[in-house]
This record gives structure tokens, sequence and C-alpha cells, in this order.
């Protein structure tokens, strides 16, 4: 894409048939990294600066997707069973914020402590809050009409196309229904595309996009958002501030959806602890030497031991 500076090449010599968007002229990242559970989380203080680094051209660094991405633990637990396609879509996301207390609990457990909770439904709010945001060309794969409706009464220059119970199991449904919605999407022009169905289907969704996105159309970024438009107009009530300081949003959550979420919270999520553990035991395994890495700022971070 000439107009836009981005190139593409192979992913790696295994998946030659993957493209991975270059941007032919990057500016250096001002936001911090720290690599956790194999996944490269931004370390800052304020979700307005990630903001500010994703609305700034030229931010995507070579190798990486233009796509957010906001963990939480659930998210984490469930990672290891998702498809290749899901794992390429989040281990290349330049933009990658820790959704999750308890992941910023143990980042400092495992020595490599992140600054503070990066919550996606904060980032929405943020990006909403910013005068020069409505005047942005967005788009949003919405997970109803109630949504739908409340997104284009509140964003003027928005598109958004309703996506169906798409079955999280079945990829070829989530291609499908993007392949049907293409043109709507790519006529947009967007700077940003908000996919707001859930874990795994936007990452499948937004997989499709970057694939069939083409090259004369300059490419947005893509977040993956979750329930962040519900909270953000009201439809679900988010944990007050202090529960969410506390790490207790959860609790929040399963007061309010008690039978949807027990498995959840009390069965599948447990197996954190286990995730935690490995990563425990990766760090205090002896290395041969120093290693180098990167920060996201184009600096360096020398490691050596755990």
């Amino acid at each position: 894409m000439t107009d836009a500076g981005i190139a593409w090449t192979a992913a790696d010599a295994g998946a030659a048939d993957v493209r991975v968007p270059v941007r032919t002229a990057r500016r250096a990242s001002t936001l911090r990294r720290r690599m956790l559970f194999g996944l490269d989380f931004v370390d800052d203080t304020d979700v307005r600066n990630v903001a500010a680094d994703i609305m700034a051209p030229g931010g995507v660094q070579r190798g990486r997707l233009p796509v957010v991405i906001t963990p939480n633990v659930d998210y984490l637990v469930r990672l290891g069973g998702a498809s290749p396609t899901v794992q390429r879509v989040v281990d290349r996301a330049q933009w990658c914020l820790p959704d999750g207390q308890p992941i910023v609990w143990a980042s400092r457990l495992l020595g490599r402590p992140l600054a503070t909770r990066l919550a996606g439904s904060t980032l929405v709010e943020a990006l909403w809050a910013e005068p020069s945001f409505k005047a942005q060309r967005i788009a949003v794969i919405a997970s109803g009409d109630s949504i739908a409706d409340r997104i284009t009464t509140s964003h003027p220059r928005a598109e958004v196309v309703v996506a169906p119970m798409l079955p999280a199991g079945e990829p070829e449904a989530i291609t499908e229904f993007v392949e049907q919605h293409l043109d709507t999407l790519i006529g947009a022009r967007p700077k940003l595309v908000f996919v707001a169905i859930g874990f795994p289907k936007e990452q499948l969704a937004i997989d499709a996009l970057l694939e069939r996105w083409p090259d004369d159309v300059d490419l947005p970024v893509f977040l993956a958002v979750g329930a962040s438009f519900e909270m953000l107009f009201g439809l679900r009530t988010r944990a007050p501030g202090w529960m969410q300081r506390a790490g207790l949003e959860w609790l929040f959550r399963f007061a309010q959806e008690p039978r949807r979420l027990f498995v959840r919270y009390f069965v599948r999520d447990v197996a954190f602890v286990g995730l935690v553990a490995r990563e425990w035991r990766r760090r205090a395994a002896p290395r041969s030497g120093p290693r180098l890495v990167a920060t996201g700022s184009g600096a360096t971070e020398t490691l050596s031991g755990a």
C-alpha cells in the first residue's frame, strides 16, 4: 500500500502464505513492554497514553500486526487451546493490554512488574472521550442491534455491521460473515475497526479482514474489545472503581450473572495458577547468559538468570 506506507512480507518460513503488514515509514513507540506468558504486554500507567500511541501514524513495528488485544485471565487460559490462526493474531498484535488485575499481580510475583491494569473498556472510553476522535472514520462489528444503534447515534462517522450468533468453533462461519460485509467495512475507509464479538471470534474475524483488505485502501488498526461497548453505553454495569483497583471486578460480575460465570471463574480459570507456576519455573531455570529483550521503543532490556 503505497499511500499508507504499507508493504507485505511473509510471516515466517513455516507460514509463507500468511501476510504480515510492515510499515515502511515507522516511528519508535513510546510505550514500554514486558514479556509475560509469551505475550508482549504494554507497561504504562495511563490508558490514554495507549490511545495516543494507537492514533499516531506509523506505530506498527516490523513483523507486527495493526491489532489491539486485551487479555484477561480467562483469555490467557483459553489461549492455550486456541487455533493457530488465533494464536498468530495474538502473538503478533502490536498492542497487548493487561486487562486483568491478577495478571498485574502475577507480573509482580514473577519479577516483571506491570505498572497497572489497562482495561479494554477503559481504552474505548478514553477514545470516545477525545473530541478529535469523533472526526475519525471508524467501523464496528457489533454484537447486537442495541449496541449498533447507540454507536451510530454517538459517533457520526461510524459504519456499523451487526454480527449474528457466530459459533466460535466454526471459523468458516466467521469468515463467511466477514466476506458478506467486507465491501461495507472497506468502503468506510476507517482509521480504526472495533471488533466486539468476544474471544476468539474477534481474532478470527480480524485475521479474515487482514487477509482480504485491499492494497489500495489504507490499513486500519483493528481493536478486539469484547463487551467494552456494553459498558460504555451502560448496558452492562462496571464494578465500582475501588473493586476494580482491588481486583474484585470478577466478583461484581459474578454477582450479576452467577449462573453463566460460575464455570468460568471457579472451574476453568483456576488453570491460571498453573500458568503462573509454569512461567515461574521457566524464569527460574538457569540460562547460559544474558538476553536482550525488545521493549517496543527500539531500546532493549538485558535479562540474566530469571
